[in-house]
């Protein structure tokens, strides 16, 4: 009944993360952050997360021996052979041993059968079993037993390999927190339980940018990633920027010298950095504009059969077309440049879904989904805001029926002027709030962008825990369909700076925020670095003062995630080395495996020095003038050892610069 237990600890902790969340707002309306009902929470009651099994007498592992076998269909895909994969390995990791693979060609179902069942194939229906009319979602499994079988399964192509982790989870305490380190529990016996499980993620689809884990498959399923490529989840261009560089050319279509049959500057802003979506108020160009980009989202319907999420998103410039149509429909909708985004959108999902119907398009018809960025220029949505003294609270209507999205249209709200070092309902977040829950009244659901590092610099430690759990509790509360985790790029090994914590909380926080961010960092700790886990956590918890007290001491000056942080006035050559001789300590305390286990000691060795890398790199870059010669050599000398060993590249996103540009600065 341990998962029980859990449920009630997260409906507790929702419903106290609730009455914080509605007690914070003050009479200050200009620094007001809206109410969050109370009634928001309900979804994480409601059985999203239902967690109900009982102990059996029957054993699936008794003495070290098994008769189980996982079945799956004999014509299942990679993604359910990969949940048997995973089913294998994980489960002989925890009891020693290999459980045979079937298929549903060579077995029944039966009663007395000790089956595995992954998927939804013969022995699935067999059983009487359906997932019909549960709304799990994309990733959304059950946990089932019948007889004395257990079935996990669900609708979307991964769900039934994260149901296979959640199993783990649940019999075998499986967690993981990076692409080398996970815990399971070893057993020699293992009591068949009564399950009824349903666990479906607060946020539909999850990805991360973090590279480590993109470019590791296995890790990416096992960490309950949504996304493995691009293909499985968006058709034609990923992510966001691509009205000019994928939909809209220039060198095609603004290029009047070369290509006079398909020149439409109307398409464009003046200075050619955004498209204009109101053709410069041409409606002929208008229509040309809309049946050009529909001609390419039907070439990428019929290429691709698994995305289903078009996004069309402005270019990464904090510019609009400011023509006379543009700047009319901005004053028109509220000083909102996203209201003729909207209408446009719109305007295509209907031809879209026209052109599903045809008999042309029948053959690629699927749900698909629009999204489109609510980022800088069209951060703020088309609607009127109303401050209610009585209540102490914000009402939100859309200005006109026009600017309400379609079912199917998603707004990708992606803040990058909060300040992420504060919590999202901080008053110095209040405008970013406000304008996420004018998008929630005008849309049925939302994407959101969250941006989890300092673009600038991924070598010294920033503070986006502050704000992570505030952020993810709005996020899960206001129907997030894909939450984008924009960890950085390039470092294939891992990062320094408590990133990888940070790709850690984000699997498991848009997953189920209820459970406490605090008891999944304690997870982290006890687990990530052996017994070294109470240093490390001593050292991360004096950075997360330092870090407030930085926060508090200097307003303002380092709230961006592309502001510089690396000064002197900020880190104190005493602090620095007293957290490496913490990191030092820990690696001493894990030195017992070097005579043990050599692999597991490398395993945590590489987790502590991942972190110490930050340390060493500060260390040089602030005081190398101040410390001993020797000492700063050694600091170079093992820091770049620790980089190249673990597989660390970047130290900044924006600039992309490297290590290998530090090795040549420091001499090396």
């Amino acid at each position: 009944m341990r998962n029980l237990v859990k449920k009630i600890v997260c409906v507790l902790l929702a419903c106290i993360f609730s009455f914080s969340l509605i007690g914070c707002s003050s009479n200050d309306k200009d620094g007001d952050v809206p109410q969050i009902e109370a009634t928001d929470f309900e979804r994480f009651t409601e059985g999203r997360h239902q967690f109900t099994y009982t102990e059996t007498s029957n054993k699936i592992v008794e003495n070290g021996k098994s008769d189980y076998v996982v079945v799956i269909s004999k014509n299942a895909d990679n993604y359910i052979k990969e949940a048997a994969e995973d089913m294998q390995e994980l489960f002989q990791e925890a009891t020693g041993i290999e459980l045979p693979l079937r298929t549903d060609e060579s077995v029944t179902y039966s009663d007395s059968g000790k089956y595995f069942v992954l998927g939804k194939n013969e022995l699935f229906k067999s059983a009487g079993l359906s997932t019909d009319n549960l709304n799990l979602g994309t990733d959304g499994y059950i946990i089932k037993t019948v007889g004395q079988s257990v079935f996990i399964a669900g609708d979307g192509i991964h769900a039934t390999n994260f149901g296979v982790c959640g199993y783990m989870e649940i019999e075998f305490n499986y967690d993981i927190f990076s692409h080398t380190t996970f815990h399971i529990d070893k057993k020699q016996d293992v009591t068949l339980k009564n399950f009824d499980v349903i666990d479906i993620p607060d946020c539909d689809t999850r990805s991360t940018g973090m590279f480590y884990a993109r470019s590791e498959l296995k890790t990416m399923r096992r960490m309950r990633f949504s996304q493995r490529n691009n293909n499985e989840l968006f058709l034609g261009h990923s992510g966001a920027h691509n009205t000019i560089s994928y939909y809209l050319p220039l060198s095609k279509y603004n290029d009047k010298e070369n290509h006079p049959e398909s020149y439409h500057p109307d398409w464009f802003a003046s200075n050619e950095l955004q498209i204009c979506y109101t053709a410069h108020g041409n409606p002929t160009e208008l229509e040309a504009m809309k049946q050009e980009v529909l001609n390419v989202i039907i070439k990428d319907l019929k290429s691709n059969p698994l995305g289903y999420i078009i996004s069309f998103s402005h270019e990464d410039f904090d510019f609009w077309c400011e023509c006379s149509a543009c700047t009319a429909e901005y004053e028109k909708y509220n000083k909102s440049w996203a209201a003729s985004v909207i209408k446009f959108i719109n305007d295509l999902s209907d031809r879209v879904n026209a052109w599903m119907e045809t008999e042309e398009g029948k053959p690629y018809a699927r749900k698909v989904y629009f999204s489109f960025l609510a980022y800088l220029k069209t951060l703020q949505p088309p609607v009127y805001e109303e401050y209610d003294k009585e209540t102490n609270s914000y009402k939100y209507t859309p200005v006109d029926d026009s600017v309400i999205c379609r079912e199917n249209l998603r707004p990708l709200f992606a803040p990058i002027e909060m300040d992420y070092q504060q919590p999202f309902t901080a008053k110095t977040n209040a405008i970013i709030a406000r304008a996420f829950y004018g998008w929630r009244e005008i849309s049925d659901g939302i994407n959101v962008y969250n941006y989890d590092c300092n673009d600038v610099d991924y070598v010294t430690p920033f503070d986006t825990f502050s704000s992570m759990e505030s952020f993810y509790h709005f996020a899960a509360c206001s129907n997030t369909y894909w939450f984008y985790t924009d960890g950085g790029f390039s470092d294939q090994g891992g990062r320094t700076a408590w990133h990888m914590l940070k790709t850690y909380l984000a699997s498991k926080m848009a997953w189920n925020v209820a459970y406490g961010m605090e008891n999944y960092i304690d997870n982290y700790f006890k687990y990530n670095y052996d017994v070294a886990g109470n240093t490390m956590r001593k050292w991360f918890n004096e950075w997360r003062v330092h870090a407030k007290w930085m926060t508090e001491t200097y307003t303002g000056k380092i709230k961006s995630n592309i502001a510089k942080s690396l000064y002197k006035e900020y880190w104190s050559r005493d602090l620095l080395l007293r957290w490496l001789d913490y990191a030092n300590q820990a690696i001493e305390e894990i030195s017992y495996l070097k005579y043990i286990d050599v692999n597991a000691y490398q395993t945590y060795y590489d987790n502590i020095t991942m972190e110490r890398v930050s340390l060493y790199y500060m260390l040089v870059e602030l005081y190398k003038e101040e410390l001993p010669a020797s000492m700063v050599k050694e600091m170079k000398l093992t820091c770049k050892e620790d980089v190249e060993r673990i597989g660390l590249v970047a130290i900044a996103g924006s600039s992309g610069d490297r290590w290998t540009e530090v090795w040549e600065a420091w001499g090396m």
